[in-house]
């Protein structure tokens, strides 16, 4: 909960810049310090994330989303869906794989 208080109102973009910190302090339970990350490291995990894509779309949104995902394994055994299988673990042909054209719901063809 002290994390929570700490760092809710806290953007990731700040949380990046943020000094990080060397100890816990009992007095202020809630502080784990910023990342200190310089500003083309920022850049670069801007880019690139922990490994999963860009962090960028959560630079200007609250610190919580990253930190939870970062500290408590949310980014953990990721896996890449590479199509669908039949019971057998068999390849399901795509079901447009052969059509010249694919409709949306108001039946207007796109190639």
């Amino acid at each position: 909960m002290s994390i929570v208080k700490k760092y809710e109102g806290i953007s990731f973009r700040d949380l990046v810049k943020m000094p990080t910190t060397a100890a816990w302090y009992q007095s202020d339970p809630g502080n784990v310090g910023g990342m200190g990350m310089t500003a083309r490291e920022s850049a670069v995990f801007y880019s690139i994330g922990i490994g999963d894509g860009s962090w960028g779309t959560f630079y200007d949104v609250c610190s919580l989303y990253p930190l939870r995902t970062a500290i408590f394994g949310f980014s953990s055994h990721l896996q890449l869906i590479h199509g669908r299988v039949n019971a057998e673990g068999m390849p399901i042909e795509p079901p447009y794989l052969n059509s010249t054209e694919i409709f949306d719901l108001n039946k207007k063809a796109y190639f």
